[in-house]
């Protein structure tokens, strides 16, 4: 069985080495036809450049022959610039795509449609010479190539496009001509179309071709595993029927001694006999220990679950402490921030008393000054003198209750610092003991783990009991049933020697059997040669 696994996963990898081989290979030589197209594509660019700088720079097509002046039409530069800028911005987009992934499954269209668009700018910057129209039947071969249907669609109908776009609006950049017949444009537009679909045609039929080869390949590939396999059989077969020859006699032989061992057997099962009887006794002594250790297990596991229930409790009991703790916690920590905030509002009030106190000794000079003027002014600056003194005696309240204001601050200033000191032990104090109370709680955690894992253990070890009282019990059942067989069985080794003397009679008969099917698989094989030749 092994060896067929290993003879099967062999031939299923060596399958799968050979499908990416051809998967490697189809990827291989579409980058080449990338890289290929790639350069003419350039080459083309290249060209329509080079046609732009002889028609617009040099304006060779004022003297083509003998220096005899031909027809000139006006073309514009911005159009002309944008047939010169489609098929670099294109070519510049295909080399981006090229860099990353030279197999990318957009590069084919990107070459066709850089090549087709770098012919329509040749035609444009050639001012329309039908010359430049023979680029039309370079681009149908080179995209050919590829042997893409979709691709010689595409080119085909851009020039399609093309033509009938110079027809109607923009004949001068096509035709080279204001006024083009339109018979001569069915006739570009026939020639175009047949080269075109005598390309496709053949591209179909090629891939039919090839799709009828790679079948008669597999058929061809099919037929040779199975002549291989074929022959590989007969062969083992060959050497099946010369081992089976080989082992005819000692089978012989070994049947022979078999009979004698079985007369053995049979005296040695009456032994057994008696030994089984003794065993029996012993087992059954063993069951009733076994029950006893089942009963007292039983007993264990009843106070196991009675101790885990507690633990469990105590357990839940500490996880309460815990969240009752954490909103102690929380309550002291919501103190804390309060006295806190006191104390700075108590120092923004020592601050705003620290200014009563400035403004009332300003008022308290205003009032010496006023009074010293109101003296100065003799009778008339009495009224004033005596407003003034009323002055200086409210400031000086004033500056004696916002000292009291401050002296009272201070108290409470230093209270409240003495209780957020206060709130921070107790802080740190309930923190304290909420971690205490934390690795209580993980003890306890811990505690009902072990008690509800000896628990089930001690479930276990009660189950494995009783489950070895009954193993002993049939134990006990097989061990009679034994000392049964064993007196079937020394009356049955007498009809098994019978037997094996008609085994060594059917032996002969195979002998003969094993010769007829070697002579087989030599006709076989002889088969197998002649069918190779006529491969």
């Amino acid at each position: 069985m092994k060896f067929l696994a290993a003879h099967f996963l062999s031939r299923f990898f060596n399958g799968l080495a050979g499908a990416i081989a051809i998967i490697r290979g189809i990827i291989s030589l579409e980058s080449a036809k990338n890289r290929i197209i790639l350069i003419l594509s350039s080459i083309i660019l290249i060209a329509s450049i080079i046609v732009h700088f002889l028609h617009r720079v040099l304006n060779v097509s004022l003297y083509w022959i003998d220096e005899h002046p031909i027809h000139h039409i006006q073309q514009s530069d911005l159009v002309l610039n944008i047939f010169l800028s489609i098929p670099i911005l294109l070519l510049i987009t295909t080399l981006f795509f090229y860099r990353k992934n030279n197999d990318h499954s957009i590069i084919p269209l990107l070459n066709t449609l850089t090549i087709t668009f770098g012919s329509m700018s040749m035609i444009a910057g050639g001012e329309g010479m039908v010359e430049y129209h023979f680029s039309i039947f370079m681009v149908v071969a080179i995209v050919g190539y590829y042997e893409k249907v979709n691709l010689i669609i595409v080119m085909t109908l851009l020039f399609t496009i093309q033509h009938l776009l110079g027809f109607f609006f923009l004949s001068e950049y096509v035709f080279g001509q204001l006024e083009y017949p339109f018979s001569m444009l069915i006739i570009h537009a026939l020639f175009l179309l047949g080269t075109s679909g005598a390309i496709t045609w053949q591209t179909i039929q090629k891939s039919k071709l090839l799709a009828d080869l790679d079948q008669k390949q597999q058929k061809q590939q099919i037929l040779s595993g199975v002549i291989e396999k074929l022959s590989i059989s007969s062969e083992k077969l060959i050497n099946a029927s010369v081992q089976l020859n080989e082992n005819y006699d000692l089978n012989r032989l070994a049947i022979n001694g078999m009979a004698a061992n079985i007369r053995e057997i049979s005296s040695g099962a009456d032994i057994q006999r008696q030994q089984t009887e003794g065993s029996s006794a012993a087992i059954q002594e063993i069951n009733h220990g076994i029950h006893e250790i089942t009963e007292t297990a039983k007993e264990l596991s009843e106070i196991s679950i009675a101790t885990a229930d507690e633990a469990n409790e105590g357990n839940v009991m500490i996880y309460k402490t815990v969240q009752q703790m954490q909103l102690i916690n929380e309550k002291v920590s919501s103190s804390s921030e309060m006295v806190k905030k006191l104390n700075h509002r108590s120092e923004e009030i020592g601050d705003i008393v620290k200014i009563i106190t400035d403004i009332a000794s300003q008022t308290n000079l205003l009032a010496l000054n006023a009074a010293i003027e109101a003296a100065r002014a003799g009778e008339h600056g009495k009224g004033f003198a005596v407003v003034a003194d009323e002055v200086r005696k409210l400031a000086e309240e004033s500056v004696g209750s916002a000292s009291k204001i401050t002296s009272i601050i201070k108290s409470i200033q230093e209270d409240t610092v003495s209780s957020a000191k206060s709130m921070d032990q107790v802080i740190n104090e309930a923190k304290t003991g909420l971690e205490v109370v934390k690795e209580t709680g993980e003890i306890f955690g811990r505690i009902y783990e072990s008690i509800n894992g000896v628990a089930n253990r001690i479930k276990q070890i009660a189950l494995s009991s009783t489950d070895v009282s009954a193993a002993t019990k049939q134990v006990s059942l097989s061990l009679n049933e034994m000392s049964y067989f064993a007196e079937m069985t020394s009356a049955n080794t007498q009809n098994v020697v019978h037997s094996s003397e008609e085994q060594l009679a059917s032996v002969e008969i195979l002998s003969t059997l094993i010769t007829s099917l070697n002579d087989i698989t030599l006709e076989l094989q002889e088969l197998i040669r002649e069918t190779e030749q006529l491969r």
